[in-house]
């Protein structure tokens, strides 16, 4: 963990001292890819460790079958339309 620490902050150094437009932005685009935003259920944005975290989480439930069959989950989704419908 340290490393990456390390390595992080050796990379902002980098990109700090840059001043050409053009290799800027081909920093950004390369790393866009690797940016995606990830939210709580209460719309809190998530910090890279706590994504990962809830990836190891969801993992384990995979590993001892902790999970939702996907008929179920249709059933559930189905549920959730028919009441948006009723109104």
């Amino acid at each position: 963990m340290d490393d990456t620490k390390k390595l992080k902050e050796n990379l902002h150094q980098m990109i700090d001292q840059i001043n050409d437009q053009a290799t800027l932005e081909a920093v950004q685009t390369l790393l866009a890819p690797q940016l995606s935003n990830f939210y709580s259920l209460e719309g809190e944005l998530l910090d890279q460790d706590q994504v990962e975290d809830m990836l190891e989480e969801s993992e384990a439930d995979i590993k001892v079958n902790r999970t939702t069959p996907h008929q179920e989950v249709d059933e559930v989704m189905k549920s959730w339309r028919s009441q948006g419908t009723e109104k």
